[in-house]
């Protein structure tokens, strides 16, 4: 439908199949736009050590090593997202749940992205209701989470708290990833989850616009729901809901 307007069906397929056409173009272009800050960062520090490595002293050695680590895990972020993109397009990746330990996964992941941002954030992990164990697809949860928490830590003052709650319930197990960043635009809200979309309000900050997305999609492959509480200026709330067959028993 365009502007209230029923598409005739063959129109219909003919934007899909035009929307579809463009999005490899699309993700070429954002990836190779994505990759020069950090390559160029990269470059610059790898020249002053070069340069200069002798006459530092042993902290701004480890400074800029931590700077280099910092980029290339920038990178890896990106490529696991166009890899998890690329996957969804081609039909979706299987959801394969498996017992794990979710609380002990959620701990895993925040320390890689505590690792990979020089801890500028205090990460605070809250379990409730004994929420240890679910079935869930490790890679997919892994997916939802990792998104979640880097887009909370990008878009959040230095120094601020981000929090990830994990509560079992009878009917559910709920995960929530809270910020006090910059929130949502009400505009932005409808298209949140669309590829390549990014908020008005985003600046200059790096990303893709397929983060969201992907976390998206593999809640979508576990059955269950994922909402957003925010409002500009006041931070964001994101709740996804596993149905209770793969909660805890």
């Amino acid at each position: 439908m365009v502007d209230g307007t029923p598409v005739p069906s063959g129109r219909g397929l003919a934007v899909g199949a035009h929307v579809a056409a463009e999005q490899p173009s699309r993700l070429a272009a954002v990836v190779a736009h994505e990759f020069r800050t950090p390559l160029a960062t990269i470059l610059a520090i790898t020249d002053t050590l070069d340069g200069y490595a002798e006459s530092m002293t042993p902290t701004q050695r480890r400074e800029r090593l931590a700077g280099i680590r910092t980029q290339v895990s920038q990178m890896v972020r990106l490529l696991d997202d166009v890899v998890s993109f690329g996957c969804d397009q081609a039909g979706g990746a299987p959801c394969r749940p498996q017992r794990i330990d979710v609380a002990a996964l959620c701990r895993e992941i925040m320390a890689e992205i505590e690792s990979s941002t020089a801890r500028t954030h205090a990460l605070v992990f809250s379990p409730r209701g004994g929420a240890r164990e679910a079935s869930v697809d490790p890679a997919l949860f892994r997916r939802i989470v990792g998104n979640l928490l880097s887009n909370a830590v990008k878009y959040s003052p230095a120094g601020s708290e981000v929090g990830v709650e994990l509560e079992a319930t009878d009917r559910a197990l709920l995960l929530r990833v809270r910020d006090h960043g910059i929130g949502i635009e009400p505009q932005d809200r409808a298209t949140l989850f669309e590829p390549f979309r990014r908020g008005r309000n985003v600046g200059a900050r790096p990303g893709t616009g397929l983060g969201l997305s992907i976390a998206e999609q593999a809640v979508r492959l576990h059955g269950g729901t994922i909402a957003v509480d925010s409002a500009p200026g006041a931070g964001s709330t994101f709740e996804v809901r596993f149905p209770a067959e793969r909660a805890p028993a």
